[in-house]
């Protein structure tokens, strides 16, 4: 049974996971389409990265990602897989992948759930995932902070109830208030400009110290709904999908395990996803690009692949 652990962000539940374990990991393999935020964490704290390819439709490359195992030997490796835009990914194949590891490595696991939020992950099977983490902060705007770490319990949790609680500063505290009350608004995509709320992606600088979520979001989490929140972003996802209907799209998400943060569309090309983002701005429709790649990871295959997304928050 795994127990929750609560940060302020999903990367620092990681990052924390991670160092309690620093002396015996060896590599942490990434895919290649990821945000450099995350990237830049692990090379603060000094985790070797090897990356593995992705293809053009986010699935995993497994030749790829099974060649460049083999060419470790007796470490203990970690395969970090996302849930792009909600979408659990393909989990019985990473299983499979650790179970039949050779080259007398040890195989873990790594879901990163950053892009949803279980709607229940004791029935998610993922007892054989090591570790598990979210960022509900991103799913629900009513949070100032906020990572969830799904892990075994540590044998010694002094460390964890050390750590200090996220601090919450007024004026961040004040356009988080802004946001959530004028975004159903218009005059938001006025307001924005000035106060510059960030419309999905987290623009703040990070602070590597690692920190638990702050005691007013912790609150305000455990009071949140999941079935009220599910019918909400349910309800937002069909008026989106009417008005862009009149544009050739698909929808890359669903709703079966996870609370999508977004609404995303993989558009036929990248004049299509110009207008598109276009009508969006028109009808005041919130939308952005995701990621922010690493600079050594813009290749064909990733240029590919974010010249078609458009991400929509579903708040």
């Amino acid at each position: 049974m795994k127990k929750e652990y609560y940060f302020e962000s999903g990367s620092s539940a990681l990052i924390f996971a991670l160092l309690k374990e620093k002396k015996k990991t060896q590599v942490v393999f990434l895919p290649e389409y990821i945000c450099k935020s995350l990237v830049d964490r692990l090379n603060a704290i000094k985790i070797k990265i090897n990356y593995y390819k992705i293809k053009k439709n986010l699935s995993t490359d497994w030749v790829d990602l099974k060649k460049k195992i083999k060419t470790f030997k007796n470490k203990q490796i970690y395969i970090l897989y996302i849930n792009y835009f909600g979408k659990i990914n393909n989990r019985k194949k990473f299983i499979k992948i650790k179970s039949n590891c050779q080259n007398n490595n040890i195989v873990k696991l790594i879901e990163d759930n950053s892009h949803g939020h279980y709607l229940s992950y004791k029935n998610n099977k993922t007892n054989k995932i090591d570790i598990l983490f979210s960022s509900p902060k991103k799913i629900f705007p009513q949070l100032y902070s906020g990572g969830i770490l799904y892990k075994k319990r540590f044998s010694d949790e002094t460390e964890y109830n050390d750590l200090e609680n996220k601090k919450i500063k007024i004026f961040g505290l004040l356009k988080l208030l802004i946001k959530n009350y004028f975004i159903r608004f218009k005059f938001y995509f006025i307001l924005r400009k000035f106060i510059k709320t960030n419309q999905g992606l987290n623009t703040e600088k990070i602070d590597q110290k690692i920190k638990k979520i702050d005691i007013y979001s912790f609150k305000k989490f455990k009071k949140i709904n999941l079935k009220k929140e599910l019918k909400i972003k349910l309800e937002k996802s069909e008026k989106i999908n009417k008005k862009l209907n009149q544009f050739k799209h698909k929808k890359y998400f669903d709703f079966n395990e996870n609370l999508p943060w977004y609404y995303v569309c993989f558009t036929q090309n990248l004049i299509n996803k110009k207008k598109i983002q276009k009508f969006c701005e028109t009808e005041k429709i919130s939308f952005f690009n995701w990621p922010e790649l690493p600079e050594k990871n813009k290749n064909k295959r990733t240029k590919y692949i974010y010249d078609r997304i458009i991400c929509i928050p579903l708040k």
